[in-house]
């Protein structure tokens, strides 16, 4: 029986026979050709080169899961140095992370217009990227849908290997990404140099208990792999969360000995943000170096620390605002400063309507060291002790600095004292040229200060029986002036220039011109350097006591009039400083939208703005009940009070607003003129009298 050979085999057996016999006929070159033949036919496909394939595009043409995969292999190709979307895409989607590791700038056409989202369940890979090298831009584009378990960076996962890594977030939103059992949800970041301009991190949240690397609700900054340095200019920070952990807005962790984590955050804002099981609900620093300048910390909540927390390391605030933000438990409404070796200087700032479930309403100093210069701490609360500032050993310093309206025993139970001021224990607290007056303890008892304080000279207290009396050094008491804290300043909490809210001096009050000179003209951190906290000359010799110099009240920015309102029915208005993700983005857009508001101005990309922290002055406040009741501006020939001339921006929805009956003015001046106070912030009282005279 004649065995039968496979048909690939006689095929072969047949090609071989014939080359054989054909080689003896042909020349040598022709032989070598027909021998080479013969052995690629007789190579297994998998051994030869793939045929070529075509270049991805640098332009992404498609949608969906398609445009992911097109996105993916452009990342990849080293021919693509700038990736673009084509008109019409508006969001792509990936069911993994997209690795980065070049050169390559990501260009979308506009965070509003298109979203790189993930769509994969939660996993380790569930991150939208993962950057690991090169120098990286993404522009114009929004980063959501992250769902990443036990890794770090739901939304982008950066970390240098070997080298660091730069990466730039321009115009880009980071929002509804979770990292759980990991930290960072919206972006993790070490051995890197990261850079965030004109962006938003919002709504998103790391999870699990038991790690602290499970915070950083929306950043989290470490140096494991390496030295972090970010800066973020005109960002928000909003409404992410770190449910069980520390850091609801940003989580810096330092890892001795470490090599370093530094964080600067200029013209930005971290606004509610929750770290409800832990410290610091808007920042928490583990030995970074923190710098604000600018900056809005408002409405965050925490367990502790409801704005900031800085543990053993060192954070400097410059022109920043730290507002009602709450620890529900514990200490540090507004600021906590902790741990032998903590540093905190708060220069030009304003720390205001904090409130502390037990001690620190405003700010908390435990073993650490605080400087304050040329700032104001008002209308804190504490349900223990020190409503405005309370020290734990350490060293305290108060320079040229306002601390009025600050309540302790906040649940008036007869337990906490030092509404303005509380020191315990050793260490040092010393005021110089401030004014510590008009606090309290419970609803209604005056109560500045408790413990040992230092006074060295040229102070104004309040309630003189437990604050120091350095007569000698040219301190001054309301007790004894038989004066009131109105004669003294403005009780209300205003904007009178400058990036802060300030409580401006009456003049020829007892504050004025009653200063230490020597001091105030030596530079910051030591002194004031000449300067109030809104940056006002103290250019006459001799400076006043407390954060400002006496100024008449300096007209508020002018925002452009509208006429009557006409709701848009075109696209809705944006402002860059009101990300989706702020608690009231729908109220104000709607605000806008029925033309009631235009907004306050531009930034410097021409990108309009609200200033939604910002509070709202008399004229603003009658432009806007105008506008509500669709009315328009009165060119009244005869200004009805003196200090709102024609000229004046607001000129005729003030006089709309007095002949609707609305407003009398807020008195009259030394002459019998009414006046309206236009650049006087609104009160409580005020807005609500407005509003019930608008709509009887």
């Amino acid at each position: 029986m004649v065995a039968h050979r496979p048909r690939a085999e006689v095929s072969l057996f047949s090609l071989a026979r014939r080359a054989g016999d054909s080689v003896r006929r042909r020349p040598r070159r022709a032989r070598l050709l027909l021998l080479v033949a013969l052995l690629v036919a007789l190579l297994p496909s998998s051994l030869l080169p793939a045929p070529a394939r075509a270049a991805p595009g640098c332009q992404i043409t498609r949608s969906g899961a398609l445009g992911g995969n097109d996105l993916d292999a452009a990342i990849g190709y080293p021919g693509c140095p700038t990736i673009t979307f084509a008109s019409g895409v508006a969001e792509v989607t990936v069911p993994t992370y997209l690795t980065i590791a070049r050169d390559v700038t990501i260009q979308g056409p506009g965070a509003n217009n298109l979203t790189i989202r993930h769509t994969g369940p939660s996993a380790v890979n569930g991150n939208v990227f993962y950057i690991k090298a090169g120098t990286v831009t993404l522009r114009g584009l929004t980063v959501a849908g992250g769902r990443s378990t036990s890794s770090w960076g739901a939304g982008l996962s950066i970390a240098g290997a070997p080298n660091p890594v730069n990466v730039t977030l321009d115009g880009v939103t980071v929002t509804d990404n979770i990292a759980t059992n990991a930290g960072g949800g919206g972006i993790y970041a070490s051995n890197a140099t990261l850079n965030l301009i004109d962006s938003t991190i919002s709504a998103n949240q790391s999870g699990g208990s038991g790690d602290v690397r499970y915070g950083g609700g929306g950043i989290y900054l470490e140096d494991v792999f390496g030295r972090v340095q970010a800066t973020l200019t005109r960002t928000s920070i909003v409404a992410n969360q770190a449910p069980s952990n520390r850091g609801g807005g940003i989580l810096i962790s330092v890892h001795p000995p470490g090599n370093t984590v530094i964080l600067a955050l200029n013209d930005s804002t971290l606004a509610s943000n929750h770290a409800d099981g832990g410290g610091g609900g808007g920042l928490f620093s583990d030995h970074g170096t923190v710098s604000l300048n600018n900056t809005i910390v408002s409405g965050n909540v925490a367990k502790q620390a409801g704005g900031l927390a800085n543990s053993s390391g060192t954070i400097t605030l410059n022109g920043s605002t730290i507002r009602d933000n709450t620890a529900v438990d514990y200490e540090g409404g507004g600021l906590l400063n902790e741990g032998i070796g903590a540093t905190m200087t708060v220069l030009n700032s304003t720390i205001s309507g904090n409130t502390a479930g037990q001690i620190g309403g405003g700010l908390h100093n435990f073993r650490g060291t605080v400087a304050l210069t040329n700032s104001t701490i008002s209308g804190n609360m504490a349900a223990t002790d020190g409503g405005g500032l309370y020290a734990y050993q350490g060293v305290t310093t108060l320079r040229f600095v306002t601390v009025i309206g600050n309540v302790a025993d906040a649940e008036n139970n007869g337990t906490g004292t030092g509404g303005g001021i509380a020191r315990t224990d050793i260490g040092s607290l010393t005021v110089l040229s401030s004014i510590i007056a008009g606090n309290r303890k419970g609803p209604n008892a005056p109560n500045d200060c408790s413990g040992t304080l230092t006074s060295v000279g040229r102070n104004l207290w309040g309630d003189q029986t437990a604050c120091p009396n350095n007569a000698v050094g040219g301190d001054q008491n309301l007790f004894a002036l038989n004066l009131a804290l109105a004669a003294v300043l403005d009780p209300t909490l205003a904007d009178n220039g400058g990036p802060t809210k300030t409580h401006n001096l009456v003049a020829s009050g007892p504050a004025v011109n009653k200063g230490d000179n020597v001091t105030c003209a030596t530079a910051l951190p030591d002194g004031p350097g000449g300067r109030d906290q809104r940056n006002v000359p103290r250019t006459d010799g001799k400076c006043d006591v407390g954060a400002v110099e006496y100024t008449a009240a300096p007209p508020s920015p002018s925002p452009s009039a509208s006429p009557s309102p006409t709701p848009s029915t075109g696209p809705a208005p944006s402002f860059a400083d009101v990300p989706t993700g702020y608690w009231a983005h729908e109220q104000i857009i709607s605000f806008a939208r029925r033309g009631i508001t235009t907004g306050c101005g531009d930034n410097d990309r021409g990108q309009r703005l609200y200033c939604p922290e910002r509070g709202v002055t008399r004229a603003e406040m009658a432009a806007f009940l105008d506008r509500a009741k669709k009315q328009t501006e009165l060119a009244n020939p005869t200004p009805t009070f003196a200090d709102v001339p024609p000229s004046y921006w607001a000129y005729g929805w003030i006089e709309r607003f007095f002949t609707l009956g609305v407003t009398t003015g807020c008195g009259t001046d030394d002459g019998g003129n009414k006046v309206y106070c236009p650049d006087r912030g609104v009160t409580r009282a005020e807005m609500a009298v407005f509003i019930i005279r608008a709509y009887p």
